[in-house]
């Protein structure tokens, strides 16, 4: 077992987030309309906590997923490159009355994941350090915690993340882990001609207890 295996399920692994951008939510309504959008429940995500969801079209295909994390003013959505541009469209489109503004954010931030039972408590201490927002975001199902954080200060918290004993992942190590774990990565494994049910996702990232969501039908 490689080290980064082995962190996995005893500690820390940190992965690259290199091709993930940033849309910010911000305004009072930010949690009651991105509730009515997304297939998780943001219902309940205040500062240090996070979630894993999708955006879907209305016929219920997958636009993107999305890593949902906040901070005392906005909402950051942590969006794959390869779905930034329809996805920032798409939900755009949705603001119609609501007190809230969606801005593009990927130049500004940037986001680290780190996968692991020791995830959470390393992701607090990075946090505590410097300006950032991390939530608990568990997709592998041995824990996880994801950040957002200014660009300048990553290679920063990656170091702070090293020395409290996370290891950083190299590609293939994360490519190997998601495998393992079943978890899909967008215009890899899904995309808008799959809906969550193809790609087993209907009980990891939708919420089956909140009200209507776009797609949900």
């Amino acid at each position: 077992m490689s080290p980064s295996d082995q962190a996995a399920r005893s500690g820390a692994v940190l992965v690259p987030s290199a091709h993930v951008g940033t849309l910010s939510v911000t305004g009072p309504d930010r949690l009651t309309w991105l509730q009515g959008i997304v297939t998780c429940d943001v219902s309940e995500v205040l500062p240090g906590t996070g979630t894993w969801g999708l955006v879907l079209t209305r016929q219920g295909k997958i636009l993107s997923d999305v890593r949902v994390v906040a901070d005392d003013d906005a909402v950051r959505l942590g969006v794959p490159e390869a779905a930034m541009g329809r996805t920032r469209e798409y939900l755009a489109s949705f603001l119609i009355m609501e007190d809230a503004d969606l801005t593009d954010d990927s130049a500004a931030l940037a986001w680290l994941s780190l996968h692991g039972p020791r995830a959470v408590e390393v992701a607090v201490k990075i946090a505590a350090r410097m300006r950032a927002a991390h939530g608990a975001i568990d997709v592998t199902g041995l824990g996880g915690a994801a950040l957002v954080l200014p660009r300048s200060e990553e290679a920063a918290a990656r170091q702070i993340a090293v020395a409290e004993g996370a290891v950083a992942a190299s590609d293939d190590d994360w490519v190997r882990l998601r495998v393992e774990r079943l978890v899909p990565v967008y215009g890899v494994d899904m995309d808008d001609q799959r809906s969550p049910h193809d790609v087993s996702l209907e009980r990891r990232v939708v919420s089956w207890s909140k009200g209507c969501y776009l797609g949900q039908e």
